[in-house]
């Protein structure tokens, strides 16, 4: 997505180092913080979880509009299939060592979403053993 603002004017904005803009814009990296995203979603106008909801092909929910923002995807006829979503990753102008490790890290955090899930139903205390 083209702004048209230079990294420093991101920066002076309030958002992340120039330096870091860098390995966000080049995919030099394949996670930052929360706190980074944030500072650069504040810095461009754009509420929490705008990044996630353009780095998966929607469109950043700007401060101000209507808190009733759809998801990124308009309908459910918009979210693409798999097959859809694996042939656009095959594509990406990235490294297979890049790929493979933001395949990791999705796999990571699935697993720990699902023994999260996994804890927290075993935890609760209506639960029948």
């Amino acid at each position: 997505m083209e702004l048209g603002l230079t990294q420093a004017q991101v920066h002076s904005a309030g958002g992340p180092a120039p330096a870091t803009l860098y390995l966000l814009e080049n995919g030099c990296r394949s996670s930052f913080s929360p706190q980074i995203l944030r500072r650069l979603e504040r810095a461009l106008g754009w509420r929490a979880g705008s990044i996630r909801r353009v780095l998966a092909g929607g469109r950043p929910a700007l401060n101000g509009e209507n808190a009733s923002i759809p998801s990124i995807y308009v309908t459910q006829a918009d979210v693409p299939t798999s097959q859809v979503w694996m042939t656009s990753f095959r594509q990406l102008p990235i490294s297979p060592h890049e790929k493979l490790l933001i395949l990791s890290r999705l796999l990571e955090e699935t697993i720990a979403g699902i023994n999260a899930n996994l804890i927290g139903e075993s935890a609760d205390p209506g639960q029948v053993s």
